[in-house]
């Protein structure tokens, strides 16, 4: 009888004993978000990734607001390995803070990503409005912007059009 038991007793360690790992807890992240100077808008994507591995996104509902502080806002979750280096993209464009993952931890992180080049909506990303802002530059309809000098010749003209445009419909890969 007595030996019985502790073969029950072994059996059960052996099949308990390795499913009682503890799964890490993930972390979650919130805050403010902006590209350039001018807060995300809504439908930007914030995603999280360690080394090469999205390990979490989240879409903002609210301009320049991802996540919340209350108890059932949604936050960006983000699954990992403790004390790696969390890396932050705001619409692919890398955001320049980062975190270190602790499980379990709820953090406010307000993230900057720079903007993007010819993107005059700050929508994150170059679209036909875009183009369109340009030629308005190019016949006086808008002030000209020197930072829509995309050929370097010192005037927004033409030429710049012609270049946002071409980087529009992928006939060039960089303005």
């Amino acid at each position: 009888m007595r030996v019985r038991r502790i073969l029950v007793l072994l059996l059960l360690l052996a099949l308990f004993g390795p499913a009682s790992a503890v799964p890490l807890l993930p972390a979650e992240f919130w805050g403010t978000v902006s590209v350039g100077e001018n807060p995300a808008p809504a439908g930007t994507v914030i995603t999280a990734r360690i080394d090469d591995r999205d390990c979490g996104s989240l879409t903002l509902t609210t301009a320049g607001v991802y996540g919340g502080d209350a108890l059932f806002d949604e936050r960006l979750i983000v699954d990992g390995e403790e004390k790696k280096t969390i890396a932050f993209l705001v619409n692919g464009v890398l955001a320049t803070e980062t975190a270190v993952y602790t499980s379990g931890a709820s953090i406010c992180l307000d993230l900057t990503a720079a903007g993007i080049k010819g993107d005059f909506k700050g929508d994150g990303k170059v679209d036909i409005g875009d183009v369109a802002f340009v030629a308005h530059m190019v016949v006086g309809k808008e002030a000209a912007d020197p930072v829509a000098d995309f050929n370097g010749n010192g005037a927004v003209d033409i030429g710049d059009a012609a270049k946002i445009a071409y980087y529009f419909v992928e006939k060039i890969p960089a303005l």
